[in-house]
C-alpha cells in the first residue's frame, strides 16, 4: 500500500540552483478509485503553502501567486496522460498570503506507471522547475476491495457537481498526514467495492474502523467503531476519530471488513502521525536565509559528511535517498580520492559542470530536510544538530569511522543524551562495555542500550542489546561481554542472562545490578 506523502518538492531529484530558488513548497498526493463500469482513476492533490511562493501585483492591484504544473502518467516511454495546469493563488493585498489546493482526476487502465510533477513559479525570473518522479500503481478492483483513504478537513453533501465532489459529498483533502496538538480529531473518506458479488443479497456484513499504533500494533481501544451494511456496487465511508488524548507517535488508521463470523476478508491502513507541538507555517525569510547559507557551502566532502550525519533522525524516504542517491553520487565525484587532481582538471573539462550538479543536489537536499523539519526556522535547527553532530565526532569518532558512524554517536543523535551513563573498563572478567539509560526514548519511557568494545583498539564500541523498540535484541548479551564474543547462541538457551552459571558470576551480578538500577 502507497504511503501517504507530505514532502516539500523541492530538491527530489532535480537540479537547480538554491539561491535562485528556494522558497516554493508543495504537499502532494494522489488516490486511487474506481468508476463501477467504467475503471479505475487516479485523483492528484498539490496543496501550495502560502507565502512560499513569488507573488507579483495583478492588473487590479492585488499580489498573486503563478504557477504551472504538469503532470504527466507513462508506460515505460509512452506518454498516456498528462495535464498542463495554469493556477492562481487568492489575490490579497497585503501579506497575508494563504494555502491553495488543486485536484486533478486522470482515468487509467490498471497497471504500473511512472508519474512525472513539474512545478515552474512564473512569478520568478528565470524560473527553475520542481520535478517529482515515482513508480505508482493502479489496482483493478476486481474484487472485495477498498479504496485509497483520503485524510480530509471538511466535507458536506452536494449541491452541484465540483472538483470536490463524490459518492453525493463535498470531500476537502487534507495533504498532510500530520496532527498537531491542536487538532482533536481526524476524518476521513474511503470507498468499499462490490460487496454485492461478495456477500450474499440481504445478508448484512461489518466494516471496522480502528487506531493502532504503528510500533506496537496495540489498537487503541476507544478509537473502534463497528457498523453493518448491506451489500452494494459502492459503499461511500465517512468517519471521524477522536485523537486529542493520543500521545505523540506514528498511529495507522485500520479499516476491515468483515463477514458474518467476523473474519476479516479485506482491509486497509494507512499511516498518521501525532505530534506534541503546534504546526506552524513556513517563514519565508528564515528559509530564503537557510538556501543562501547552503548555497555558500561549496566544498562537496564537508557537505557530504553533513548529509550523511542527518542518517540517525531521517526517515525511511529520506534515508533511501541519502544511501541510494546521495552515495552514488559522492562515489562517482570521488570526493574523497585527492591522487592526481591536477591531471583530472586538466583531462576532464566536464567536471566542473558534475561537480555543480552534485554539490546542487546536495544542497537542495539539505534544505528540504530542514525545511520541512522546521519551517520556522530551518537554519538555526540545522546548526543546532551540527553541533550535537561536532560532540558525538570528538566524544565517539575513530581512526576509521567519524563519530556519528558509530552506534554510540547514532544512538546519541538518534535519541539524546541519556539521563545515565556507565563506563567500565578494568571489570574482571569482562570485556569494556557501557549501559545508557534513558527515562524517554521517544514515545517509549525507560529504555537501556548496551555496547560493547570489541577490538579494544579502536574505541568503536557496537551496540549489542537494547529493549528499545526497532533496536537490536539479544538475550544473550552478557555472555557477550563476559566471553568478548559477538554471538546470538549460547549452550543454556532460553534461561534468564543474568541468571546462567558462568566462571565470570562476579562480573555477572555488576552487570546486572548496573544494568536493572541505572545511575
Amino acid at each position: 500500500m502507497k504511503k501517504l506523502q507530505n514532502i516539500l518538492l523541492l530538491a527530489l531529484g532535480m537540479i537547480i540552483s538554491l539561491s535562485s530558488y528556494a522558497s516554493l513548497q508543495v504537499n502532494f498526493d494522489y488516490k486511487t478509485f474506481l468508476i463501477p463500469n467504467e475503471g479505475p482513476y487516479i485523483e492528484t492533490h498539490l496543496n501550495f503553502i502560502g507565502g512560499t511562493m513569488n507573488y507579483t501585483r495583478n492588473t487590479e492591484g492585488f499580489l498573486e501567486a503563478n504557477i504551472e504544473a504538469l503532470i504527466v502518467f507513462k508506460n515505460l516511454d509512452e506518454i498516456i496522460a498528462y495535464e498542463k495546469i495554469n493556477l492562481k493563488s487568492p489575490e490579497t493585498m497585503d501579506s497575508l498570503f494563504v494555502d491553495f489546493l488543486d485536484i486533478r482526476r486522470f482515468s487509467l487502465k490498471p497497471g504500473s506507471y511512472n508519474l512525472e510533477l513539474v512545478i515552474t513559479d512564473l512569478n520568478q525570473e528565470n524560473p527553475a522547475e520542481l520535478l517529482h518522479e515515482e513508480i505508482i500503481e493502479i489496482p483493478e478492483y476486481s474484487l472485495l476491495n477498498i479504496s485509497d483513504v483520503i485524510l480530509i478537513s471538511g466535507w458536506g453533501p452536494t449541491e452541484e457537481d465540483n472538483d470536490l465532489s463524490r459518492s453525493g459529498f463535498d470531500i476537502l483533502p487534507r495533504v498532510s498526514n500530520v496532527y498537531s496538538k491542536e487538532n482533536e480529531q481526524l476524518a476521513f473518506y474511503t470507498e468499499v467495492y462490490h460487496t454485492d458479488k461478495f456477500f450474499d443479497e440481504g445478508k448484512e456484513f461489518i466494516i471496522s474502523t480502528s487506531i493502532e499504533s504503528a510500533y506496537l500494533s496495540t489498537v487503541v481501544e476507544e478509537s473502534v467503531n463497528f457498523k453493518k451494511f448491506s451489500p452494494n456496487t459502492v459503499i461511500p465511508l465517512i468517519q471521524t476519530k477522536l485523537i486529542d488524548g493520543l500521545p505523540e507517535g506514528v498511529y495507522n488508521l485500520t479499516i476491515e471488513i468483515r463477514d458474518r463470523e467476523n473474519i476479516v476478508q479485506s482491509s486497509k491502513r494507512i499511516e498518521f502521525i501525532k505530534t506534541s507541538t503546534k504546526l506552524v507555517k513556513p517563514n519565508k525569510e528564515s528559509l530564503d536565509n537557510f538556501a543562501q547559507y547552503l548555497s555558500e557551502i561549496n566544498d562537496e566532502k564537508e557537505l557530504y559528511n553533513y548529509i550523511l550525519s542527518l542518517e540517525p533522525i531521517a526517515d525511511t524516504y529520506d534515508l533511501r535517498t541519502i544511501r541510494n542517491t546521495i552515495s552514488e553520487e559522492e562515489g562517482q565525484a570521488n570526493y574523497f580520492d585527492t591522487s592526481n587532481s591536477k591531471e583530472k582538471d586538466s583531462d576532464n573539462t566536464g567536471d566542473d559542470e558534475y561537480s555543480n550538479e552534485t554539490l546542487n543536489n546536495m544542497q537542495n537536499f539539505m534544505y528540504r530536510f530542514w525545511a520541512e523539519k522546521n519551517p520556522e526556522g530551518p537554519k538555526a535547527a540545522w546548526l543546532e544538530y551540527k553541533d550535537r553532530v561536532d560532540a558525538v565526532n570528538e566524544d565517539f569518532g575513530t581512526t576509521l569511522k567519524q563519530g556519528f558512524q558509530t552506534d554510540r554517536g547514532r544512538i546519541y543523535l538518534e535519541y539524546g543524551s541519556p539521563n545515565t551513563r556507565v563506563i567500565r573498563k578494568f571489570d574482571t572478567g569482562a570485556n569494556p562495555y557501557e549501559i545508557w539509560h534513558y527515562y524517554q526514548a521517544k514515545e517509549f519511557s525507560n529504555k537501556r542500550f548496551v555496547f560493547m568494545d570489541t577490538d579494544q583498539i579502536l574505541n568503536d564500541y557496537t551496540l549489542i542489546h537494547s529493549d528499545m523498540v526497532g533496536e537490536v535484541r539479544n538475550a544473550n548479551w552478557v555472555d557477550m561481554i563476559l566471553s568478548g564474543v559477538e554471538t546470538n547462541r549460547v549452550g543454556n538457551t532460553g534461561q534468564d542472562p543474568f541468571e546462567r552459571t558462568t566462571y565470570s558470576d562476579g562480573a555477572r551480578n555488576i552487570i546486572k545490578d548496573l544494568y536493572l538500577n541505572p545511575r
